[in-house]
């Protein structure tokens, strides 16, 4: 039951545990960073994967068990702390991190440029980690009597956040095969104080619309600006971090970019809270801020209600911009030729080529157009011939899977299927196959060849990219 006296307590425990997490998380990972240096363990298979799956977990746990130990004089269910953190968990293992990736394929197209990476990272992966912080708390201890102070918000928001970072300490882990030692202590680690700041920001907005008079636009404005801050900070922390995080990397000291990114974020947060919470104390104790009205539930559900709204709008925006970066194209005219390709391929064009463009950030796809001279309508055939003989020199071994006849705007061409085996190179340790297809066009008394180069892993993702690039072509 909610009292005069739970909107003036502020829970010592908490900052404590806060800071004492803190400091333990260091300790963790100078431990860890020092071990993998000094005896450079050499795990693989599911070794690997198992040790990397604790390091995951060590940060989250830390927090819990601190928690615990800080908090025996100022007593919270330690059950419904636990149960807090593993929703969160569930949530965005089974929600949160199939929409952001599987749903709006976020991870597939964020770095095309700048705008994408920074209004992807707040309208959906940030929108959806601030919904389900909200939804973990709001739905799940929100109404109980256990949440009976402002700093109960921020405990459970918190609990909440972890159990988000957690979720994405695990598939890292999972989707990477494990990761070295000292590097992964330093990423999960970091990702652990954010999330856990973040969780911290929205339970803050929680606690407070819980036990004050707040306008129905408090909780979404809370839910904004948490949305907001985890996606700036994913940004800069992407910009900011190096270094290798990947099974079977020598082992030497990490990058501790991200990780003290996240510490100070962390810091600061907390800052701000206490100062607000010891704020909002003396306002209430001085007869400043009133009680919550009686009909506090009718607004409370107006409230909830925008937050959804807010929330679905976010992800409509989202979506906006995801179909614009998929969709953006960038022209060219060159010796006659006009067309575009897409925007986030960059052009990397070779002697006696009108054109190659090039997909360096994700699927290292090529779109290539070249022109073969002293070419006949009725011999259009033979440049199959010529291309092979080209392309021998390029590839460790190559091979034409197939030939059709089509119509392209009206003309008759080839449409030409091959494969080959690239040679290893110093980014690719191995031969890499790679299939492709040509579009043999007659143009007078030259052949204009269209070419899509992809992995067959790529191929079936590029080849509507690559539909689309051919119907702007024009010569």
């Amino acid at each position: 039951m909610t009292t005069p006296e739970s909107r003036t307590y502020v829970r010592r425990g908490v900052w404590r545990a806060s800071v004492l997490t803190l400091l333990a998380l260091i300790v963790f990972v100078a431990i860890t960073v020092g071990f993998d240096i000094v005896y450079q363990p050499r795990l693989i298979g599911l070794e690997l994967v198992l040790a990397s799956l604790l390091l995951a977990l060590v940060p989250a746990g830390l927090w819990l068990v601190l928690f615990y130990l800080q908090d025996r004089f100022e007593p919270e269910p330690k059950a419904e702390v636990a149960r807090i953190f593993t929703i969160g968990l569930a949530l965005a293992g089974a929600i949160g991190l199939p929409v952001v990736q599987q749903v709006f394929h976020l991870t597939e197209w964020q770095y095309r440029d700048l705008a994408s990476t920074i209004l992807g990272n707040i309208f959906i992966a940030g929108a959806m980690e601030a919904f389900i912080i909200y939804a973990t708390v709001r739905y799940f201890i929100y109404h109980s009597p256990q949440f009976n102070e402002r700093s109960d918000g921020v405990l459970y928001g918190t609990a909440a956040g972890l159990g988000y970072a957690t979720a994405l300490n695990i598939q890292f882990i999972l989707s990477s095969g494990g990761a070295a030692l000292g590097a992964g202590a330093v990423h999960t680690t970091g990702v652990a104080l954010a999330h856990a700041a973040f969780g911290g920001v929205l339970g803050y907005f929680l606690g407070r619309a819980k036990l004050e008079r707040e306008p129905v636009w408090w909780l979404p404005a809370g839910l904004l600006f948490t949305t907001v801050l985890i996606g700036l900070f994913t940004v800069l922390r992407s910009q900011a971090q190096t270094g290798r995080l990947l099974p079977g990397t020598a082992a030497h000291l990490p990058s501790f970019t991200g990780m003290l990114l996240a510490a100070v974020l962390a810091l600061l947060i907390a800052s701000a809270i206490t100062w607000l919470m010891r704020r909002d104390t003396a306002l209430a104790l001085s007869g400043r801020r009133t009680a919550p009205p009686p009909d506090a539930p009718i607004g409370d559900r107006a409230a909830n209600w925008a937050v959804i709204g807010l929330f679905i709008l976010c992800l409509i925006v989202g979506g906006l911009v995801w179909d614009r970066t998929e969709h953006r194209m960038t022209a060219f005219d060159v010796d006659g030729f006009r067309g575009s390709y897409p925007a986030h391929f960059s052009l990397a064009t070779r002697p006696n080529e009108i054109l190659r463009a090039v997909d360096v950030l994700e699927t290292q796809a090529q779109f290539v157009i070249s022109v073969i001279p002293d070419v006949q309508p009725a011999m259009l055939r033979s440049v199959i011939s010529q291309l092979a003989v080209m392309r021998a020199e390029e590839y460790e071994s190559y091979r034409v899977l197939d030939t059709q006849e089509r119509q392209w705007h009206g003309r008759p061409i080839l449409e030409h299927h091959f494969a080959g085996v690239e040679p290893p190179t110093l980014e690719l340790g191995l031969p890499h196959l790679i299939e492709g297809v040509d579009y043999i066009i007659a143009d007078g008394n030259r052949a204009v060849v269209i070419t899509m180069l992809a992995s067959p892993e790529t191929y079936a993702a590029v080849e509507p990219l690559f539909t689309r690039f051919l119907g702007t072509i024009s010569f």
